[in-house]
């Protein structure tokens, strides 16, 4: 029988009887986005939005409520008769129709456009958005789906305005698929937060002083309440939809809708708890009205245990793969410190417990801890090396708790899948920022050498009617270069075109084998040659000697020299009428890091996301040096360089 502690474990790993999604899922990337928000490895969706007042866009300006209103805006021109529009992103096209006054969906789009990827929809990012702005400011859960494919053009006009009739209203809400009764739901649960403003109804808020020209809709401004409710029922609303200015030009819309039934649904809303749980629901519907031919997915809820940032590279000349990465853990309601460690237990390329004299189990301890607004999480940091002849495809988790339970994760009973086929070689791979002048290096294993291998590139680039970038994709065909023990490297060239090229992403390819969504973030912007690289094997070479694999010119900044064993050695050669003198060429030096640099010693190399390590002043010159750079960053702590001649502290 287990303990009390262990059984709240348990409760707190599983949370619910469903079962985590099968590892990969096509959510993976907006369920961290949803769910990792502060602290380690967060994604910082909720940064502008938390707390619910936070004003990050301008003073009276609540971002929380502009993103639910985003919500709203995007969805409210769908028509379920004709089977149009719907939340799909087509906002972005249509902020200056006259129905999208103001500069609050313009700033929450231009927010959410850095989340864009190949797997994440803007019409996705605006429906998570929703679920945030609502759980930040105290109110319930809304359930997200994911799914949503976005427009490409502006969708039809129809969004509710303040002066029109509660006829029109209906109308409008009928269209959208919803009744009178979720009329006032939807417009009571979206006006609990948030104002209205002076600059886009001056005419409705005429003081354009008071409060930073935001009157609001309930006395709590800031909080997902139902105050916006009893307010009006009692009679002591200030809400200027309802009562003031907008009453005698016919603009109050919220009284127009509240009103429609003789306020049968308001009193009906009058509990709190009532109030909540009309929202989730009806707030969850507003998100799922969708285009036809969208197929949303199941509820996107955190995983107990999922993988994170996990990825293969061939190293230490050839001889193994570097094994990185993370397990990430819910601890939501663990008591502290119950887990000691992960076991990560891993089959080898054929399937098989067979992984060499290192055994096939790896050990995790904690190394940072995660949040959300109502989760934690705890990552276990993978730091192994797997032995090129044995390879690895799948790995079950095992939670190793203090009171010697154990806990195993086997991803439904399908392993965790790992493929170590093409690698992405992050080190030998390389991007100019400011250029965009990118090289691609793949590692493909002798088994599929003869598949070759492509790069997709996924790349943003301005659009002129909309603040939201516009995701290309771009397939390359990857050039084969240095053989190194069992596998052989591709690259490729090319410059990304945008003005964007750090928000890209790139996917390898060989055969029905690929390494995906590799965020560009993760490589530098120096190329490093392959050091100390292995003979190619055996049966590498054999492949050669049949023909099957052709030669192509090896890009230096890219790749290492091709070693001795493989390829003969350059030679020189001189001829006079009698002798012939060989002498070797001086192979190229390895590139290495000072240790030291004044009175500096040298950390690491760093790859940096959307913030900046060192964000202090900066300088840049086609001739900088490390001593060059200490002199500029004399007497602060830590500096560094990037690009071969920025200088940053």
């Amino acid at each position: 029988m287990y303990s009390k502690s262990v059984a709240l474990a348990l409760l707190g790993l599983t949370g619910s009887v469903l079962a985590d999604p099968t590892w990969p899922s096509p959510n993976d990337e907006l369920e961290e986005i949803m769910y990792q928000l502060t602290s380690f490895k967060a994604r910082k969706f909720a940064d502008t939005i938390s707390p619910c007042d936070n004003e990050a866009s301008g003073p009276g300006r609540l971002n929380a409520a502009e993103w639910l209103r985003t919500g709203f805006h995007d969805m409210s021109t769908a028509n379920t008769y004709f089977q149009t529009g719907g939340l799909d992103g087509s906002l972005q096209y249509e902020l200056d129709n006259g129905e999208n006054t103001g500069p609050g969906f313009k700033t929450t789009l231009e927010f959410m456009s850095n989340y864009v990827s190949p797997q994440t929809s803007l019409s996705d990012l605006i429906a998570a958005g929703v679920y945030a702005s609502v759980r930040s400011c105290g109110g319930p859960i809304v359930p997200v789906r994911g799914g949503r494919i976005d427009a490409q053009e502006a969708g039809n006009t129809g969004v509710p305005q303040p002066q029109n009739s509660a006829f029109t209203f209906q109308q409008q809400f009928d269209r959208m698929g919803f009744n009178n009764v979720e009329m006032i739901q939807v417009t009571a649960c979206g006006h609990t937060i948030g104002g209205v403003h002076n600059t886009e109804f001056p005419d409705i808020v005429p003081d354009a002083n008071a409060n930073d020209g935001q009157a609001a809709l309930d006395s709590t401004v800031a909080v997902f309440d139902n105050n916006v409710v009893t307010e009006y029922l009692s009679g002591k609303t200030k809400n200027p939809l309802v009562v003031g200015p907008s009453s005698k030009i016919n603009k109050n819309s919220d009284f127009k809708v509240f009103n429609i039934d003789g306020n049968k649904t308001m009193e009906a809303l009058a509990q709190k708890d009532q109030f909540n749980q009309v929202c989730k629901t009806v707030l969850q519907k507003m998100i799922e009205v969708v285009p036809p031919g969208v197929n949303l997915t199941d509820p996107i809820l955190p995983y107990k245990v999922k993988p994170v940032d996990v990825e293969l590279t061939l190293a230490d000349g050839g001889l193994n793969l570097d094994f990185s990465g993370y397990i990430r853990v819910k601890t939501t309601c663990l008591p502290k410190n119950s887990i000691t460690d992960l076991t990560i237990s891993y089959k080898n390329r054929q399937g098989a417990s067979d992984c060499g004299n290192s055994g096939c189990d790896i050990k995790a301890t904690v190394q940072g801890l995660g949040k959300g607004f109502d989760h934690t999480f705890s990552f276990f940091p993978i730091e192994a090396k797997i032995p090129v002849a044995t390879g690895i495809s799948s790995f079950t988790v095992t939670i190793n708790h203090a009171d010697g339970t154990k806990q195993i994760f086997d991803n439904n009973g399908h392993g965790y899948p790992i493929q170590d086929t093409i690698l992405f070689q992050k080190p030998q791979s390389c991007i100019l920022g400011s250029t965009g002048a990118t090289t691609l290096v793949a590692a493909v294993h002798k088994d599929a050498v003869g598949t070759g291998a492509k790069a997709i590139i996924h790349y943003k680039t301005t659009q002129p009617d909309s603040p939201v970038p516009k995701l290309n994709s771009e397939t390359l065909d990857m050039a084969k270069a240095q053989c190194i023990g069992d596998y052989t490297l591709f690259t490729v060239d090319h410059t990304i075109e945008g003005g964007m090229s750090y928000q890209s992403f790139v996917d390898l390819n060989s055969g029905n084998k690929s390494d995906s969504f590799n965020a560009v973030t993760g490589i530098g912007g120096s190329c490093f040659d392959f050091p100390n690289p292995r003979a190619c094997s055996a049966e590498s070479k054999a492949i050669k000697a049949r023909g099957d694999i052709g030669r192509a010119p090896i890009p230096a900044k890219a790749i290492a020299a091709v070693t001795a064993a493989d390829e003969p050695t350059p030679t020189t050669t001189t001829s006079t009428t009698t002798t012939t003198t060989t002498t070797s060429a001086t192979p190229p030096p390895i590139p290495t890091h000072k240790p030291v640099v004044g009175g500096y010693t040298m950390l690491s190399c760093w790859s940096e996301g959307t913030v900046r390590a060192l964000s202090g002043a900066a300088t840049a010159d086609d001739l900088m040096t490390n001593e060059k750079c200490m002199a500029f960053c004399s007497g602060y702590n830590y500096w560094g360089t990037e690009y071969g001649r920025e200088c940053r502290f």
